[in-house]
C-alpha cells in the first residue's frame, strides 16, 4: 500500500508495520505496546493517560482523599512524564511526619542525579501559618512527590498540616 498524497496535500494512507508509529488520517498513531528501538533519536513511545493520587504521611497517622478530586493525568513522551492534578482531602486522622503523594503513574528514572525533579504545588486550607512556600520533589526510582512546607527559613515535614478540606494542585515533569 504505497502512500498518496491528494489535492490538499495530506497523506491519505501509508504502509502498515507491526509495532511501528502509523499515520492515519494526519495523527500518528502508536502500538498498543511500546516496541523499543536501538535508536538514540527514534521516538517510539508515547502514552497519555490518568492515576490516582494519594496524600499518605510518613510517621503515622492517615489521610482520606476526595474520591471525586484525586485523579491527575499524564503524558508520558519517550522517559519523560509530565503529570498534572487537584487532589482534595476529605478527612484526616492525626498525620504525623513527611507527606508524600503517591501512585505515580511511572517512577522517576533511576541511577542518575538528573532524574531528581522538582514539582509546582499550590496548596490551600492547610493548618500552618506561617507556610510561605510548598516545595515538592521525585526521588530517583520513586512514584510518589515528597511535599514539605518552607516556614521560618527552613524546609520541614507538612503532613500535620493538613486538614479536611485541604486541596493540592500539583504539576511535575520528570
Amino acid at each position: 500500500n504505497l502512500a498518496e498524497i491528494n489535492n490538499t496535500e495530506t497523506i491519505s494512507s501509508v504502509w502498515t508495520f507491526s509495532a511501528i508509529p502509523v499515520l492515519s488520517g494526519g495523527a500518528i498513531s502508536f502500538p498498543a505496546v511500546q516496541v523499543a528501538s536501538a535508536g538514540a533519536n527514534t521516538l517510539d513511545d508515547y502514552e497519555e493517560g490518568t492515576w490516582t493520587g494519594s496524600l499518605a504521611a510518613g510517621t503515622s497517622g492517615t489521610i482520606t482523599m476526595n474520591s471525586g478530586l484525586r485523579t491527575g493525568s499524564y503524558i508520558k513522551i519517550g522517559r519523560v512524564v509530565t503529570v498534572s492534578g487537584v487532589f482534595y482531602v476529605d478527612s484526616v486522622s492525626s498525620p504525623v511526619g513527611e507527606l508524600s503523594l503517591t501512585g505515580l503513574p511511572f517512577p522517576a528514572n533511576s541511577g542518575s542525579s538528573s532524574s531528581r525533579a522538582a514539582a509546582a504545588v499550590w496548596a490551600s486550607g492547610l493548618q500552618a501559618t506561617a507556610t510561605t512556600q510548598i516545595m515538592g520533589h521525585i526521588v530517583s526510582g520513586e512514584s510518589e512527590i515528597k511535599l514539605q512546607k518552607f516556614a521560618s527559613g527552613s524546609l520541614s515535614a507538612m503532613a500535620a498540616d493538613v486538614k479536611a478540606d485541604s486541596q493540592f494542585y500539583i504539576s511535575l515533569t520528570y
